[in-house]
């Protein structure tokens, strides 16, 4: 018989360094998010929604997925009637996780609609550890609160 080999296991800290990473890093935003903006960095105008701010940064999405990073102090907020449909809900989103604190019950948009504990909050969205022992990275899109009677 062959002698049996074995691949090395990643260790979970290894595995949640990465989904820190891909979600941008651990960290908590000084800003409300959610404001609809108009982005005017002497390029281009844009529209957009500030996902997150600290500083004098503000990282502002402004669709297909793309997001920006610009200082505050480009951005001028703009009311939501001057907003396409596609930002306002992006908008509702980003406010929605602004809301969420570390240690909430959370929801997330899984083919079964998963859920666990948010154990931390990223720049784009969280690490949420799920029932089984396992941790899985969630966009600020696809996470919201628990419902109390779930």
């Amino acid at each position: 018989m062959p002698p049996r080999l074995s691949l090395p296991v990643a260790p979970a800290k290894s595995r949640l360094d990465d989904i820190r990473k891909q979600l941008g890093g651990r960290a908590l935003s000084s800003a409300p998010l959610g404001a609809i903006v108009a982005l005017d960095d002497g390029r281009m105008r844009k529209l957009g929604v500030v996902i997150f701010a600290r500083d004098e940064e503000a990282f502002v999405f402004t669709g297909a997925g793309v997001v920006r990073k610009t200082r505050r102090d480009s951005v001028r907020t703009l009311n939501q009637e001057e907003a396409p449909p596609e930002l306002l809900e992006v908008a509702e989103r980003a406010r929605a996780f602004g809301e969420l604190a570390e240690g909430e019950r959370v929801r997330f948009d899984e083919g079964s609609r998963g859920g666990g504990m948010l154990v931390e909050k990223c720049r784009f969205g969280a690490i949420v550890a799920r029932a089984d022992g396992s941790f899985v990275g969630v966009g600020f899109r696809r996470i919201w609160r628990q419902a109390s009677s779930e």
